[in-house]
């Protein structure tokens, strides 16, 4: 979250906007754009569960596959309405695991969101031959899961009260509770939200202690969040570096996170011994005349000492990171065939991956350029 300077009535508005899901849905928005024809690997997928101090938690499973991909819908478990609860892809699910050795990233959500939340990205990644797993964390107020049947959302009676409690968690995230204005503060929140990273480590830990089932490399792990799940990415293949598997993360993605307080010191920035890409939207919510980018910039890029990007994606706001709260298309396809900032977003992050876990040149120097779609980038 990015919010906690603006003045608290428009915050109010801006976050009571974004859960209003009691309110009558508006349509799928219209395809606009024949849907691209994607290439590569056949997108396989799985839905696991791990158990934390006697808590069951899903994660997701992408992988290169050689089964037939058929139609499938990720099910986001009412988060908004019944009409509008799922969205439509191509996957092989349970399908073969393909031959080979791929590299493992590892996707976390932000604030009330869940793991398919990010599948645009996923399948993305799958098909440039990387396995992806996205772990669900059970915050406070959830608006989505991975798996409804087993995992149902709570329901109260008073969806104004919901919507209350969910604006009372963002409003926290945004301000102390993500960016504290005291740098002592931010081990509040280590504290406070350790199952997150704690939910990462063994996700990725599962998946390396069956590495031969699902044709990992182990010795290359990258890390990706989005808002909240930003914050764990960098925390546990960042500053836990040298605990568990941290030490195997060779690059890391920073979209859209905490940046307002300190949410981070630039010295523990600084610490950090792996690429680094981090990633806002032109339209991201900013106090009055403040450019987005210079907290971006000041805090993140010009602390980190290794490799390092810092993009600006053209009319892209916090929220156009995700698939939503309201899911705006009836398939995954149309994320990327609709939306350029998204597309932008997940070619960036891919070449980004292909670079630092591959060895990739051509992604490398694909990286050392701007490109359609970003209006500002430093490397």
């Amino acid at each position: 979250m990015r919010t906690p300077w603006i003045a608290p009535a428009v915050t109010l508005l801006v976050l009571i906007n974004i859960i209003s899901c009691a309110s009558a849905p508006k349509p799928y928005l219209v395809s606009q754009n024949p849907p691209l024809q994607f290439s590569g690997n056949a997108v396989g997928y799985t839905l696991k569960k791990m158990v934390i101090e006697g808590q069951s938690i899903p994660f997701n499973l992408w992988y290169p596959s050689d089964s037939e991909q058929k139609k499938f819908f990720y099910d986001f478990g009412g988060s908004v309405d019944s009409a509008r609860d799922k969205v439509a892809t191509q996957l092989a699910v349970d399908g073969k695991v393909k031959n080979g050795s791929f590299p493992l990233i590892a996707l976390s959500h932000g604030a009330t969101g869940c793991g398919i939340g990010l599948a645009f990205y996923a399948e993305q990644f799958v098909r440039a031959g990387f396995v992806v797993v996205a772990p669900d964390y059970p915050d406070e107020v959830v608006a989505c899961t991975s798996d409804p049947a087993d995992y149902p959302l709570p329901r109260s009676r008073d969806a104004a009260l919901r919507k209350l409690k969910t604006l009372k968690f963002l409003r926290y995230l945004a301000g102390a509770g993500l960016n504290p204005q005291n740098p002592e503060d931010r081990f509040k929140a280590r504290e406070k939200f350790g199952y997150r990273p704690k939910i990462l480590r063994q996700a990725v830990q599962t998946l390396l202690n069956e590495k031969q089932t699902w044709h990992i490399d182990s010795s290359k792990i990258g890390l990706a969040g989005h808002s909240f799940g930003a914050w764990t990415s960098l925390l546990v293949g960042g500053l836990e570096q040298n605990r568990t598997f941290g030490h195997l993360v060779a690059a890391i993605a920073y979209i859209s996170g905490p940046v307002r307080g300190y949410p981070f010191l630039p010295s523990e920035i600084a610490g950090i011994d792996k690429p680094l890409f981090f990633i806002f939207g032109s339209s991201e919510i900013e106090p009055s005349g403040q450019q987005p980018k210079r907290r971006d910039q000041s805090l993140f890029f010009d602390s980190a000492k290794k490799q390092k990007y810092l993009t600006e994606i053209i009319n892209t706001s916090h929220f156009s990171f995700s698939t939503g709260v309201r899911h705006q298309y009836e398939s995954i396809a149309e994320y990327l065939s609709n939306d350029p900032a998204r597309l932008v977003t997940a070619q960036l992050l891919t070449d980004f991956f292909m670079a630092h876990l591959t060895g990739n040149a051509t992604s490398l120097q694909a990286l050392q350029k701007k490109r359609a779609g970003v209006a500002d980038y430093l490397f």
